[in-house]
């Protein structure tokens, strides 16, 4: 009977931590199980060579390719993740 308890609550505890690594998956400044997510200011390279620069209102990953997007000053920006840098000031 100890054995079945202590198993479930393994299970339980496993599953609890998958479900949050999850929920930070595509949502963004503040992860649940790794800080390194928390930003606060970005530049990015345009296209025409400018730089945009400014205060982390928001940002977001994508899984399955290597784009970020970021919200500065109300205005959202996507690009390649070559193309940005993410720092925390």
């Amino acid at each position: 009977m100890k054995k079945l308890i202590i198993t479930a609550v393994a299970v339980c505890a496993l599953t609890f931590c998958a479900t949050l690594v999850g929920v930070n998956s595509v949502q963004a400044n503040k992860g649940w199980l790794d800080f390194n997510y928390e930003f606060n200011y970005c530049q990015i390279k345009m296209p025409d060579g400018s730089v945009v620069e400014g205060k982390v209102d928001k940002w977001w990953d994508y899984e399955d390719g290597d784009q970020l997007q970021v919200k500065i000053d109300g205005k959202v920006y996507l690009t390649h993740a070559s193309n940005m840098v993410l720092m925390y000031k």
